[in-house]
């Protein structure tokens, strides 16, 4: 965490105009070092990729550092480690002190990007302090011989408070982040509901707009962003999981079933195919199939009302999407577990003890707290959800997995405990997702890297698109006829209902991006193809957009189920 901090305090330091240096080869190698040099130092780097990409000169030591961090903060933990690997185990005097720190700073990073936690141990233990205190020295040496030619400052607060002159006023440098951030809230609020009236799903807007703020080199690696993202991941799966209904579930068991069945068949299938056709390991290929094949449930839900279905057909579209999400969570958490018997054991062990102690939880707080604490359902919900979804985060699984099961612990809850329905703490809950939700997809699209964007890929996703779209509603349509008999016509408007996968391709693009060597070209087309298929139900249905952040849980009126 200390690493991460210092990164990314070190990357919000970017200059607007640097790239303008670096758009030809260098004429000379030492003009190219000193280019690459200045872009480095700024930490821009967007310009450092361009520039490196365009390089024609020798790839000596400094060059490979600069590959390799750059690859680093662009989220590519595998390159990263290719490249920084040797390089630091070979270097030698090559690199110069900070230099060598840069890179073992940047494969620690990349290191736990890939959750190898004990190499980058390793590697802080190993050199990174030694490093870090010699740096320091130098700093401090420096710092010493500076105070022989400018004033020295006050050394404590009492001199500051009692000196005649003015203090210095603060850096300038915080205002404009400030006034950014203050600007970003006003936009994320107005430009996606200014843009539904062309039938844009809101979700989409702000994922385009974060993707336009990578390319300028706006807000990179902000902490507070950061922050707001995890909440609004957080608040949307409490939002999917306090819609299970478990009666419901029940009652439609065995169309569930079937639908259950039909789907994973389909998944399997594509993710031999991915396998096959892009020679991808077989987890990564299942992972894949999960981005391409699961219905993005918190989306669907939040669209019911505006797709103009029966109620019949809203209920059916409720249970198929649940039931879907259920069985990609579960699915996801086996692919990225099953590294080994002892992790996989080890991981359903902690899974087991987060399941259960959310219900001891809500328990301990109806005795404990709320009793003497009134309208604290809010706040208790909120805090077990991100500590939940952070405790899945660590173990592997993201943080929707545990915001999830927060979701389904209140609902079952909310029949023991009636101030868990009161219409104030929904409400409070529903305002509270309705702010954070849209920095999650402005935060989305911030993680797409521009080498991703390119015609290839455009062709690419809309080729996922021609196939896996109509492919999913013919799956849908193939599960009514059998369970239902029902016409096409009427199982079409179902299946068309579920095709968005905005969320779940989002968070397996940035898994699949972190942890295995997805190509560029593939990365790209999941933007273009979860792009696409979540604004198409608005145009097949002819139905307006929902604002994917107007989220709510069951209505009060209904009976949750008991146990």
């Amino acid at each position: 965490m200390k690493l991460l901090l210092i990164l990314l305090l070190g990357l919000a330091q970017q200059p607007a105009d640097t790239t303008r240096t670096i758009g030809v080869a260098p004429d000379t190698a030492g003009q190219g070092h000193a280019a690459l040099d200045s872009l480095y130092a700024a930490r821009d780097t967007t310009a450092l990729v361009r520039a490196l990409r365009a390089w024609k000169g020798a790839s000596d030591a400094r060059v490979e550092l600069y590959r390799g961090v750059s690859a680093a903060w662009t989220g590519r933990a595998t390159q990263a480690v290719g490249i920084l690997r040797p390089l630091v185990d070979t270097a030698g005097s090559r690199l110069t002190v900070s230099e060598r720190r840069d890179a073992i700073r940047a494969l620690a990073e990349s290191y736990s990007r890939k959750r190898e936690y004990s190499s980058a141990a390793a590697l802080y233990d190993g050199e990174l302090l030694a490093l870090d205190a010699a740096v320091d020295s130098a700093n401090a040496r420096a710092a010493a011989v500076k105070t022989d030619t400018v004033v020295v400052m006050p050394d404590s607060l009492l001199d500051v408070l009692t000196s005649p002159q003015a203090a210095p006023p603060e850096s300038a440098e915080k205002i404009p982040g400030q006034v950014g951030l203050i600007g970003l809230l006003f936009a994320l609020f107005l430009v996606p509901k200014a843009l539904q009236r062309f039938r844009i799903p809101g979700a989409i807007t702000s994922l385009l707009m974060g993707l336009g703020a990578s390319a300028l080199g706006w807000l990179p690696n902000d902490v507070t962003l950061r922050l707001f993202s995890t909440l609004g991941i957080v608040s949307l799966f409490l939002f999917a999981g306090l819609e299970i209904d478990g009666h419901e579930l029940r009652r439609n068991a065995k169309p569930l079933v079937l639908h259950a069945v039909i789907w994973t068949v389909l998944a399997i299938a594509t993710a031999l195919g991915a396998a096959a056709i892009f020679g991808l390991s077989a987890r990564a290929a299942a992972l894949l199939s999960l981005a391409l094949v699961t219905p993005s449930t918190g989306f669907i839900l939040s669209s019911l009302s505006s797709f103009g279905l029966s109620g019949d057909e809203q209920k059916t579209v409720r249970t198929y999407a649940i039931g879907s999400e259920l069985i990609a969570l579960t699915a996801l958490f086996f692919i990225l577990q099953s590294t080994s018997v002892q992790h996989l054991a080890l991981a359903l062990a902690a899974m087991a003890g987060v399941v259960v102690l959310i219900p001891l939880a809500f328990r301990g707080f109806a005795v404990l707290v709320a009793p003497y604490a009134p309208r604290s359902e809010f706040a208790f919900l909120l805090m077990v959800g991100v500590a939940c979804a952070y405790a899945t985060r660590l173990l592997g699984v993201y943080y929707l997995v545990g915001a999830f099961l927060v979701g389904v612990a209140a609902q079952r809850f909310r029949g023991s405990h009636p101030a868990m329905s009161s219409e104030k703490m929904i409400d409070a809950l529903e305002s509270f997702g309705s702010v954070f939700i849209p920095f999650y997809f402005f935060h989305a699209g911030t993680e797409i890297h521009p080498e991703h964007i390119s015609w290839r890929a455009f062709l690419v996703g809309m080729l996922l698109v021609g196939t896996f779209v109509p492919l999913r509603v013919a799956v849908i349509g193939l599960h009514r006829r059998l369970a239902l008999a029902e016409r096409f016509a009427i199982a079409r408007r179902v299946g068309s209902a579920m095709v968005p996968t905005l969320v779940f391709t989002l968070v397996i693009l940035g898994i699949l991006t972190e942890q295995y060597p997805l190509p560029s070209v593939m990365a790209g087309a999941l933007v273009f193809y979860t792009i696409v298929n979540t604004t198409l139900p608005a145009f097949i249905l002819k139905a307006r957009p929902a604002s994917f952040e107007e989220v709510s849980a069951l209505p009060l009126d209904r009976e949750p189920a008991e146990g």
